[in-house]
Formats: structure tokens, C-alpha cells, sequence
């Protein structure tokens, strides 16, 4: 079982696991030749001693399509996303940045929101988004099925900022200085 948000060094370290004959070294050829960062869709499989490598990556790539195919294929990418690996990419932001699928679908709007200003990302989980302009150019991770959707159903507010208080709920702001408040209110 290969939980949400696992990145494929984590979803290789489960499958070895189960099947001490997997090469780590090989998953990840694997994963670079078949371009499948993003698409290693957290399931449960069940494999034979048999499966090698590039036969659990095919898997787990016809998995996400299937589901990606099935669940968002008619969906309209919302705007500045340009395609299917921007989506995955905010998705797998998604997966670090939120745990319960209200907030995936705020920080999506929130994210997007930032895109489309020409602001900075600035999410925790991958600090280049505090210097550099607009997506990663990789997931972070592979993102479950509630991620992607949230990339494409956002609730879209005037929030430009957010945080995870100490008691784990998520607290929003408009401005900066708001945001401000809010960290010293929810985190000292």
C-alpha cells in the first residue's frame, strides 16, 4: 500500500519491502526512463516475486492514467496551469501542504491566486518556491486522488496566505500584515 504525498524514493523503499529482490537503484531508472515522477499512484497493489521494476512502474503509470483519465480528462485546467504536469506538480504541493481536502481545495485557490499575480509560492515543503517565480519543474511527490482534485475544483477566496497553527488547523489571510498576526497568534 502506497500511501498519498509518498515521493518514489519512499514508494520504492515500501514495494522493497514486500519484494526484497527490487533494486532501488533500478526503480529509479526506472521512473526516470518511463518519466513517471508524479504518476506512481498511491494504491494498493498486489505483485508476484515475479514483477520486476519496470514492470510495477508500468503499473502504477496505467494506474494514474486510469484514475486521471477516469476522474479529470473532461475537467477544464484551471488558469495558469497549461497542462496535465502542472497539474500533478501543484498536486503534489497539495499532498505537503494540507492534510483534509477543504484545505487542499483553499491552498489550491490560494496558489493559484499566487501564479496568477506573479507571486512566489512560498510553500515549506519545497523552499526554491521562495526564490524563484512560478511550479517547480517536478512533483515533489505522488499525489493521491483528493490532491488532484483539488487542483481542479479550488475554492477560490481573496486569501493570499496561510499557515498550519500548532494545533494543526489551517489559519488563512488577505494580507501580509494579517498573516503576520496570525503567526504570532497560531505559532508562538
Amino acid at each position: 500500500t502506497i500511501p498519498e504525498g509518498s515521493t518514489s524514493y519512499e514508494v520504492g523503499m515500501v514495494i522493497k519491502q514486500s519484494l526484497p529482490s527490487i533494486s532501488l537503484d533500478v526503480f529509479k531508472e526506472q521512473i526516470n526512463k518511463q518519466k513517471a515522477e508524479g504518476k506512481l499512484f498511491p494504491s494498493t497493489y498486489f505483485l508476484l516475486p515475479s514483477n520486476n521494476e519496470e514492470y510495477i512502474i508500468k503499473l502504477m503509470v496505467k494506474t494514474f492514467d486510469d484514475i486521471y483519465k477516469k476522474n479529470f480528462i473532461n475537467l477544464t485546467i484551471p488558469s495558469p496551469l497549461s497542462n496535465q504536469s502542472d497539474v500533478i506538480i501543484l498536486a503534489s504541493l497539495l499532498e505537503g501542504e494540507a492534510k483534509t481536502e477543504s484545505d487542499m481545495k483553499i491552498i489550491s485557490g490560494i496558489l493559484l491566486n499566487r501564479l496568477n499575480i506573479g507571486m512566489p509560492l512560498q510553500v515549506d515543503v519545497m523552499k526554491e518556491t521562495y526564490t524563484k517565480k512560478g511550479l517547480p519543474n517536478n512533483p515533489i511527490n505522488n499525489p493521491g486522488n483528493m490532491a488532484l482534485r483539488a487542483v481542479f475544483e479550488p475554492t477560490m477566496t481573496n486569501y493570499l496566505y496561510y499557515i498550519t497553527g500548532k494545533d494543526g488547523i489551517m489559519h488563512y489571510a488577505k494580507t501580509f500584515e494579517e498573516h503576520k498576526r496570525n503567526i504570532q497568534k497560531y505559532l508562538r
